[in-house]
């Protein structure tokens, strides 16, 4: 019997990164005080334009009480509407702006989840262990699917397999990828020992827009090669094209996954889910307008013989979310003490 783990926002919170709500407060910071865009000499540029669009867009926002901040959901939604519509949403920004402003604000986003991460979290480490241990008995029988960013369990990955190769070969990402030292590609592994997707990919990859290959790297979060001033070996294709970009699918009311890696990650996490008899959804809100999650979740239900044993990790009591969740699955089994407890309830 196969356990796939499904962790949402609330599993990363466990880890020590940011959730949704802490970003945006944590991105204004930032451009206060220019400590976002370290890695560039001219960061103090990039964050006074940064801070003065979104100013445009928010003539409040220097002055607003942290509670009172739009949400960075909002923030992003409307760009992305301004950029699918063709329109200016303030003046003297012209539409071909607002893709490289959107960009700013993501790697933006991407910095304040890699500075603010806390390291040495027991409840991570509790956690390898055990997906380590069941996989060692018999491989495969504990799969990973994520909707966050954040690099936790890559980084376990690295200290447990050590070099590339190894990884390439034990873990299936759901998609081939490149490394920036072979112009071969991985492909996934047959047989994998562990199966992890990334829904909405992650701060260690890159995408060509060429030839549409992914980029990996399993040690270091690799989000500042996008904003290199010049095109090198460290941020172009093996096919020739530079810079490489995000691979995100950042928080947005209008938001379309239809990146091609992303779509066959994807298809395999329906797959894991659809041959899995335990999921265990660890902080994720099954909110209204995340379509295409909840349409993965149903049609991985409907297309068993029978359906599995879910169980629901929450911190607390959230009537909202539960009603929701038995909406859909009448049988959920709520736990509402957290992940870290959960956790070490595992053994």
């Amino acid at each position: 019997m196969r356990t796939c783990f499904f962790l949402g926002a609330g599993a990363s919170a466990e880890f020590g990164y940011p959730v949704t709500a802490q970003i945006l407060p944590s991105i204004r910071a930032g451009l206060r005080y220019y400590s976002l865009f370290s890695f560039r000499d001219d960061r103090k540029d990039l964050c006074s334009r940064l801070l003065e669009f979104i100013t445009q867009l928010f003539p409040g926002f220097a002055e607003v009480d942290e509670e009172n901040l739009p949400s960075i959901v909002e923030l992003l939604s409307l760009l992305d509407h301004s950029l699918r519509s063709s329109i200016a949403p303030v003046r003297l920004v012209p539409v071909h702006e607002l893709a490289e402003l959107r960009t700013l604000l993501e790697v933006a986003i991407c910095e304040v989840v890699y500075t603010q991460t806390k390291s040495g979290i027991p409840a991570a480490f509790a956690f390898w262990r055990w997906i380590s241990s069941k996989n060692n008995r018999k491989q495969d029988s504990v799969g990973l699917i994520s909707t966050n960013y954040d690099t936790s369990i890559e980084q376990l990955i690295a200290k447990s397999l050590g070099n590339t190769r190894r990884i390439s070969e034990q873990v299936d990402f759901g998609v081939s990828w490149r490394d920036p030292d072979r112009p071969k590609t991985y492909p996934r592994p047959t047989v994998p020992w562990l199966r992890f997707y990334k829904l909405h990919g992650s701060l260690n990859w890159l995408r060509c827009d060429m030839c549409e290959h992914m980029y990996l790297n399993s040690r270091f979060e690799i989000f500042k090669r996008v904003l290199d001033a010049k095109v090198s070996g460290k941020n172009s294709c093996h096919c020739g094209h530079g810079r490489l970009s995000l691979m995100l699918v950042t928080p947005s009311y209008v938001r379309d996954v239809r990146e091609p890696n992303l779509l066959a990650i994807w298809q395999n996490a329906l797959e894991l889910l659809r041959t899995s008899d335990n999921w265990v959804i660890v902080g994720y809100s099954l909110p209204p307008d995340d379509i295409n999650i909840r349409s993965m979740l149903m049609r991985a239900v409907h297309a068993r013989g029978a359906p599995p044993r879910i169980t629901l990790v929450l911190d607390k009591v959230h009537p909202e979310i539960l009603a929701r969740y038995r909406l859909l699955f009448p049988d959920i089994k709520p736990y509402l003490q957290g992940f870290g407890p959960y956790i070490k309830q595992l053994g």
